[in-house]
This record gives structure tokens, sequence and C-alpha cells, in this order.
């Protein structure tokens, strides 16, 4: 029985051709897009992530008890004998590189540009074995002991300065006195996170050390493990260095993110907002197609039902031409988006190359993502919305007195 249906459904929709077609693709490209959106929103997702954990914030930070309330850069809450921690940290299992921060805000002048930045001095060899930022370094990277910076190409064209050329860092000591260091500018960064290339200036920390009057002390321990994904064997060990916890605050990549990851939480949002627009067009197509069909086979539903099928009968006949459309447009829905995707997931969408920046975005070149729950489920919707948009228009033309359409032309 059920082959006589889907057979005849089958024969119907051959006799419009033009009306399913046209269906179809509304609710093919409906579903490639929404299947593309999806990849692409994971992919920024995975990008963004590992972009903060390889550039800006580690796997997990230590910082001063005091200093975790703070909203702004400053010297006042420190670690002291921070290079002692770092050492300690160093020699625990399941740690791939940990390196020192110190934090503090500071002006760069070039006597005509003046631009507030925050400065960050760092341990040149250490840090490089837990930020990437050397990778994206035009130039080179800092020595230990230089007075040299290293700060994005945004800031070095804002201030109208090259590699090469002095600039002036004001800050205030430690003890809040005025201090000012001559530097030479050896590094332009180009990265893919924002926040490194617009707002830091990187220092060598023994240089930022002198000149600021903070004896060793930092503003941070940064510590990349083996696995991020499995943080707690390394943080009950960092516990250890202050069993108490009245020294040290430890914060984890999702904490010290928190902001970042709400937004992109928030922004997850969109892709239902999508899914929404995809089933409103997709069941505005079928409905009308529905429509068309019953309007114009009137007399030949009076006939079906003088022959003595039911109007359950009849109704399961729409729903499968509908069923078959949304089949079609599903399955040539996915086909497109898996072509696409496919170029995605290998090449990549460079967006500094076409927009000729990072657009606020944590993310340089854009890589799709395979999502296969969303790619087969969206053939399941594509029967779903099909199905359901065909029911109350076919239940409407199955309730027609055979008598009266009959009397149809």
């Amino acid at each position: 029985m059920l082959r006589f249906y889907a057979g005849l459904a089958f024969k119907n929709l051959l006799r419009h051709k033009r009306r399913a077609i046209l269906t179809t693709l509304a609710i093919a490209f409906g579903i490639f897009y929404y299947i593309i959106f999806d990849s692409m929103m994971a992919g920024m997702d995975r990008e963004s992530v590992q972009n903060m954990l390889n550039l800006e914030v580690g796997h997990i930070q230590v910082l001063p008890k005091a200093a975790a309330e703070e909203k702004s850069v400053s010297l006042k809450h420190l670690i002291p004998n921070g290079r002692a921690v770092v050492g300690r940290i160093a020699k625990m299992p399941g740690i791939s590189g940990v390196t020192p921060r110190l934090l503090f805000p500071v002006s760069l002048t070039t006597g005509l540009e003046e631009l507030p930045l925050t400065g960050v001095g760092v341990d040149p060899q250490r840090d490089a074995a837990v930020f990437r930022i050397p990778g994206y370094v035009a130039g080179r990277w800092l020595r230990p002991g230089e007075a040299a910076i290293v700060l994005g190409k945004s800031v070095a064209e804002l201030l109208q300065v090259k590699l090469g050329d002095m600039v002036t860092i004001r800050t205030r000591t430690r003890l809040n006195t005025f201090q000012a260091l001559d530097v030479k500018l050896v590094g332009l960064i180009d990265s893919p996170n924002p926040a490194v290339n617009e707002s830091q200036v990187f220092i060598p920390l023994d240089t930022a050390e002198n000149a600021l009057g903070t004896a060793g002390a930092i503003s941070m321990i940064v510590v990349k493990t083996e696995s991020f994904a499995n943080l707690g064997p390394v943080i009950q060990a960092l516990r250890q260095l202050d069993p108490h916890g009245t020294a040290f605050r430890i914060k984890t990549w999702r904490e010290a993110a928190e902001g970042f990851l709400a937004a992109m939480e928030a922004k997850r949002g969109f892709s239902y907002v999508l899914l929404f627009l995809v089933g409103v067009i997709s069941f505005i197509g079928v409905v009308n197609s529905v429509l068309l069909a019953s309007l114009e086979r009137v007399r030949e539903i009076g006939i079906l039902k003088a022959m003595g099928m039911t109007e359950a009968e009849i109704t399961r006949l729409f729903a499968y031409e509908a069923m078959g459309i949304g089949l079609m447009g599903g399955l040539a829905g996915v086909l497109l988006a898996v072509l696409a995707n496919l170029y995605l997931v290998n090449h990549g969408w460079d967006f500094a190359k076409m927009y000729g920046g990072s657009m606020g975005l944590s993310v340089g070149k854009l890589y799709g993502v395979w999502n296969w729950p969303v790619i087969f489920g969206a053939v399941c919707f594509g029967l779903l919305v099909a199905m359901a948009a065909s029911l109350l228009p076919a239940r409407k033309a199955a309730q027609a007195d055979p008598a009266i359409s009959l009397r149809k032309i």
C-alpha cells in the first residue's frame, strides 16, 4: 500500500515539474545556507578559542589573590619572587610551558603622536614556549636585557613608526614616580588576535623590572599544559603552591575568557534564527504547492473519493507529495552544502585578506567544520517541515464533497 501511495505521489509531482522544482530549490537553498552558516560559526568558534589560548590567555593563569577583583592594569598587587615560583611550576608533571608576565599601563609616544597601551614584560624564551606570538612577528622577537619593544603593526601605523625607529615609553614605577624609557622598535605583530595587535606592547621582562622597580615581582604566571581539555590534575598540583589559598588565585582559560565565551554563546543564537527563517520559507513554499495542487485537482479528488478513498488516504497522498519535495530539497541542499564546505574545510576563507583586517574577531583564516548531526538533521528537517506544511491544506482538500467536486471542470 505504501508503494502505491508513494508511486502515485511521485507521478503527481512529475505532472507539475516546474512548481515542484521551484519549491524544492527554495528548500534546498535554505538548508544549504543553514549548513554553511553552522559550519562557519563552528569554525570561527574553534579558531577564536585556539587564538585566545595561543596568543592571549594561555591554558591556566596564576594571579595574586588581591589582584583578582581589579578591573584595570596596575602594579599595586604582584607575585613576589615570581621567577622562583615559575621554576617550581616548570618542574610539575603535565606542564609543557610556563612564563612570567608583568603588566603595566604605558603611554607610547614618538614626539608627535601618543597612544595609551598595556605594557607586557615577557621572558623572551619562556614566553615563546607558551604563546605563538613570535610566529606572527615581522622583524624579530625580543632578546633578554635589551631596550627594545615589539608591538602591533596597526599601532605602528597609527604612530607612524617603522622597524628600527626609537620610541619613548612613559609610565609610572611601583612607587608611583614618573618613568620614561627610550626603546627601539624591533618587531611588528600581525596576528589574528585584535587584543594583541591593537592594545599591547611587549618588552623584555628584565628591562621592564629595572625601569619599574618591581624587584623580581610579576603580575601573573601563564601555564601551558600538555592537554587543555584536561586541566584538573595540573590545577590540583598548582594549588599545592598555596594550600590555604591566601596568596594566589588560579584561573582556567574559560574563566580568563569568560566575556568572550559568553559572546560566543550569544552568537550561536543567530543560527537558531536562521533555522527558523529556513523553516518559514520551506513552510510557505510547501503550503503554496499543496494548495495549488489541491485547487487544480478538485475533480480528481472527487473521483478518488467516489472510488472509495477515505479523507485520511487522500490527506496521506498529498502529504507524500509534500514529503517528496522536502526530501529532494533536503538532499539537494545537503549536496550543495557538502561541496561548498569541502572547500572551506580544506582551503578556508581568509578574512584578513578579503577585508584588510581582523574585523574585530579573533580569527585570521576561517576554516569550516564537518558537523554531521546538523548535515543529516537537515534532511529530516526538510521532511518534517514539508509534512507539517501539507497537513492543513491536504485535509481541507480531502474534506470536499465528491458530488460537488465532480461538477468542477
